[in-house]
């Protein structure tokens, strides 16, 4: 299998933005999900850029672009917005090539076949409004949220295996918030069965969508950053990641995957 990740970096050194905006890869945990019903367009659309002249000397076409007004974007690389369009000011948009959120498994498939497809239609939309496209992963275990089943508690109901830890204290705002932990046993038969399950129907939806630039891989470790950190626990074995690997590789056959981790067995992959 190909490495296909993405390199971590801050964004701490930009006064009123290091919050809001990430390298390609470095995503902060999502904020609490909005209920939403319906497709709402962001409240300040961008405005339509100016557009290249032509000129035609014989065979020869000539185009010269318009001075650019603000920052130049490349497509797939640079900053990228963390969270919803509709909450980004006009300075955010300007300068990000995409945007992206991460979710968790259990508000996508709060019972097992149910799923709440409408909250990433919801995105994509408003990120399309935007004039940008749209990325994003789903974790099984977080640190930082305050809902204990970061995966569907039916998985856990249908047999798999999972340990808990009690995060008390801690001293950095990023290892997590206090409370206790949902940890899958990623290895479990039973939770792979139906994380694969999940894995496809996701796929079915949304593989090959024209506003999706990329998907992380995001089904082992916290935050989905194949790393067991702070929760002390043990790896997965290799093979057991590649597995996690393959089965989205199978399943999604046209949009782009990342792995979204460096650590060693991440490289492993």
């Amino acid at each position: 299998m190909s490495r296909r990740t993405f390199v971590k970096a801050g964004a701490a050194g930009l006064t009123g933005l290091s919050a809001t905006l990430l390298l390609v890869a470095a995503a902060a945990l999502a904020p609490p999900l909005p209920a939403t019903d319906a497709v709402r367009p962001p409240e300040n659309p961008p405005a339509t850029p100016p557009r290249p002249a032509f000129r035609h000397d014989g065979e020869t076409v000539i185009v010269t672009p318009p001075p650019a007004r603000g920052p130049v974007i490349n497509p797939g690389k640079g900053w990228v917005a963390y969270g919803s369009a509709r909450s980004q000011p006009r300075e955010v948009l300007d300068l990000v090539s995409l945007g992206y959120t991460r979710y968790r498994w259990g508000t996508l498939e709060p019972q097992e076949g149910v799923y709440n497809w409408e909250i990433i239609d919801q995105d994509i939309a408003d990120w399309a409004a935007a004039g940008k496209d749209f990325a994003f992963g789903v974790a099984c275990a977080s640190s930082h949220s305050t809902d204990f089943w970061v995966s569907p508690k039916w998985v856990f109901d249908a047999g798999a295996k999972y340990d808990t830890f009690d995060l008390q204290d801690p001293k950095l705002r990023t290892t997590g918030t206090p409370g206790k932990k949902l940890i899958p046993v990623f290895d479990d038969p039973v939770f792979l069965e139906k994380l694969e399950r999940f894995v496809k129907a996701l796929a079915a939806r949304y593989d090959g969508h024209p506003r999706i630039a990329f998907i992380d891989i995001r089904s082992y470790g916290n935050w989905g950053e194949a790393h067991m950190h702070p929760f002390r626990k043990p790896d997965i074995a290799p093979e057991i990641f590649q597995r996690h690997l393959q089965m989205h590789r199978d399943a999604f056959r046209q949009t782009r995957l990342v792995i979204p981790a460096t650590t060693a067995l991440a490289w492993s992959a």
